[in-house]
């Protein structure tokens, strides 16, 4: 599991097989995600591990909504067959 520090504006692309974990420096209040991928990708919000929020996003969309503060951001592929799938996402966050 990764936890890298993260700042607004963020991306990723790759093939991984663990979940990605940003830390943001400040709260934020709002997140903008879009899925560029070949999978579908699971992405929640949480304070110190704390999750607030789940969402599953299809390949193509974007989620742009206000939520309860957060200062992390989990994001995984949506499995549902053990096929290589690539993950691509970009976004940020708003306080």
């Amino acid at each position: 599991m990764s936890k890298p520090f993260a700042h607004s504006p963020f991306r990723f692309t790759g093939n991984y097989e663990d979940k990605l974990i940003f830390k943001f420096p400040r709260t934020a209040s709002s997140l903008f995600i879009r899925n560029n991928g070949d999978t579908r990708i699971r992405f929640r919000t949480s304070v110190n591990g704390k999750y607030f929020n789940e969402f599953t996003l299809p390949i193509g969309q974007c989620f742009d909504e206000n939520l309860a503060p957060f200062t992390e951001l989990t994001v995984e592929i949506d499995r549902d067959d053990p096929v290589e799938q690539h993950m691509t996402f970009y976004g940020y966050i708003r306080s």
